[in-house]
């Protein structure tokens, strides 16, 4: 079962699908030239020039410390794809296994589909440094906490160009390169969203550092209507963003070597899509 999205949030980053692919749609790992992954001529042999991630509901967990066998979780995509093995042949995990949760959400950057010898289709894990775990579910990433993103945090993944996403234009040339985004809107009060003057000063969320408001009042009202469910979510969503933004531009210094500017070059191709 396809999960429920959000019918007002748009394309921020939980419900832009292509952003977030279903298992069958990542890239795969023998292969990963796409959208997402270019070759290069010096070290890594592919890099990342676009933002991707897995997200799965975890169903089921092993945690195997102190034993001979795996690590291991049980998730569901996107798309409603359920028992995707997740498992981790190393013995330092990228998270604390003992804390994840069923309803929890697993969140893998980059992520690239692995084929197996047994024939089913899954994630090798520990090829991952950094995997991200809401305590929220699925459904909840999708409606309330992509709506409060929507709303009330002008950041979206890939709104600033990074140095690989301009590499990938000169790789593929036609296309236009990523504009510069407006200037973020003043802060506001989330709840009332009366715009912060000299006469309404925003306090911060202590906890998220995201959320601003104008007044107790307000921040009492938005916390029992919304933020409870998104609080700490929001923290993770921000090192997740802040995180896959550097990652793309260190990993675009890697393109270098493919990269020519010159006139004859430009006027080479015609217009292509990634």
């Amino acid at each position: 079962m396809i999960r429920k999205r959000s019918s007002t949030a748009g394309n921020v980053v939980f419900t832009n699908r292509e952003l977030v692919p279903s298992l069958l749609n990542l890239p795969d790992e023998d292969c990963p030239d796409s959208h997402y992954y270019r070759p290069t001529a010096f070290g890594p042999k592919w890099v990342p020039v676009r933002p991707c991630f897995f997200l799965g509901e975890i169903t089921g967990a092993r945690n195997a410390e102190n034993t001979c066998l795996r690590h291991r979780i049980y998730v569901t995509d996107i798309e409603g794809r359920q028992q995707i093995n997740l498992d981790s042949y190393t013995d330092r995990p990228p998270f604390d296994y003992a804390k994840i949760k069923p309803s929890h959400t697993i969140c893998i950057r980059f992520g690239v589909k692995h084929h197996f010898l047994d024939g089913t289709l899954s994630i090798r894990v520990e090829r991952f440094r950094e995997i991200y775990v809401y305590s929220n579910p699925l459904t909840t990433l999708l409606t309330t906490v992509s709506d409060e993103i929507k709303i009330n945090i002008p950041i979206h993944l890939g709104d600033k160009p990074c140095k690989a996403e301009i590499l990938a234009y000169l790789l593929r040339k036609g296309n236009k390169i990523p504009s510069e985004p407006p200037p973020p809107p003043p802060r506001h009060c989330w709840q009332c969203k009366i715009i912060e003057n000299d006469e309404h000063k925003m306090n911060m969320c202590a906890q998220c550092k995201s959320a601003n408001y104008c007044r107790k009042e307000c921040q009492a009202e938005y916390w029992k209507n919304s933020h409870k469910h998104t609080c700490k979510c929001l923290i993770v969503y921000k090192n997740m963003i802040n995180g896959t933004k550097i990652v793309l531009d260190n990993m675009g210094k890697c393109l270098d070597a493919f990269v020519s500017t010159t006139d004859e070059d430009e006027s080479d191709e015609k217009e292509t899509n990634f």
